[in-house]
């Protein structure tokens, strides 16, 4: 599987990605920017590995269940993680990080992503051709794609500098 991130040109979209990165997270999220400003600190939860898990499907019920069957059977395990920017990084190789970037000059201007025909026919073909050149590969086919929306809430948590 290829996994590759298609970054848009705009300047919109810098601006966005630039006040993500500016969230006072750190109330809401527990992370915490680092001093350099390349990378941001978080807590996250991984399974452990255990045992328990060949044999048995980790799973959460969203709902209580009233014969005293469990809940969930996982057991999560906190870390430290540091999230490093990899626009700061000159060599990424897919044969070693298992991703790349590749810079995507689109003709789709941001009213355009909740056009499905405008997605199907112009941006699609785009990604296709920057992922072919970006791998050096002799084809490239899109299966599927998400259109994901901001929920408005997420803005007002947004600091502009």
């Amino acid at each position: 599987m290829c996994k590759i991130l298609p970054v848009p040109s705009s300047s919109l979209f810098r601006t966005l990605l630039a006040q993500h990165l500016l969230v006072t997270e750190e109330v809401i999220y527990g992370t915490k920017m680092s001093q350099s400003h390349n990378a941001v600190q978080a807590k996250m939860y991984f399974l452990p590995r255990d045992e328990k898990y060949r044999e048995e499907k980790p799973y959460t019920l969203r709902y209580s269940p009233d014969d005293g069957f469990p809940q969930t059977n996982i057991e999560r395990t906190e870390y430290s993680v540091t999230f490093h920017d990899m626009r700061t990084e000159a060599d990424l190789i897919y044969s070693r990080c298992g991703f790349r970037v590749a810079n995507l000059q689109s003709q789709m201007q941001y009213e355009d992503y909740d056009d499905v025909e405008k997605i199907e026919s112009v941006h699609q073909p785009e990604v296709a051709e920057c992922v072919r050149q970006a791998m050096k590969a002799s084809s490239v086919e899109v299966l599927d794609y998400v259109v994901s929306h901001t929920y408005p809430r997420f803005h007002s948590l947004m600091v502009s500098v």
